[in-house]
């Protein structure tokens, strides 16, 4: 029988699914327009650092490599005492510790469902969860610091690449900012004799 509360119940469900078929494809511009707003400064320094494969700035996980790679110095971690002297080294230690982790957490949902074990589990996935986030911090912490030393040489760029870390806004504001100037020359010191 035909009653007219299901002619409310599909419209409702029909706006309602407009609505957030609108919603994502915002949050899907917004996401592409990020990207790009990105990609922009990271490939225009590249280039100015005479990076052969300064296209990868338009490639997901290779802008993050073009990001590891602007600098011309090594790579150091808690003042030299985790060094790289090639940053494509650090690039790649950082996507593996990541993406294992990943799978790590992957695998252990598979499992989080079992009795008693899954507590287990679930306490061990989001162990690995922060791990991995104050991880990337980390790292993310000398790779932003050396591109704004790089171009822009400032005993802000501390800060800034703390807040760029938090904050990817700054991030996005410092790497068009960076790539607005000329780099400097990097000047290799002692302590990496």
């Amino acid at each position: 029988m035909y009653t007219q509360s299901t002619d409310y119940d599909a419209l409702y469900a029909g706006v309602f699914a407009i609505i957030i078929l609108a919603m994502y494809a915002i949050l899907f511009a917004i996401m592409i327009t990020a990207y790009v707003v990105q990609a922009i400064p990271l490939y225009k320094m590249a280039k100015k650092m005479g990076r052969q494969h300064a296209w990868l700035a338009w490639i997901p996980v290779g802008n993050m490599y073009i990001m590891y790679a602007i600098p011309n110095k090594p790579f150091d971690l808690f003042k030299g005492k985790i060094h790289f002297e090639e940053r494509y080294k650090a690039f790649i230690w950082s996507i593996a510790v990541t993406w294992g982790g990943a799978i790590l957490v992957w695998i252990g949902s598979i499992f989080a469902y079992i009795p008693l074990i899954g507590i287990l589990v679930l306490i061990g996935m989001y162990l690995i969860d922060i791990a991995l986030y104050v991880f990337i911090f980390i790292m993310h912490y000398p790779m932003y610091k050396d591109i704004y030393d790089t171009f822009m040489p400032d005993k802000n760029n501390v800060a800034m690449a703390v807040l760029s870390l938090f904050v990817p806004i700054v991030a996005i504001v410092m790497l068009w900012i960076a790539a607005s100037k000329e780099p400097v020359q990097y000047v290799e010191q002692s302590n990496y004799n």
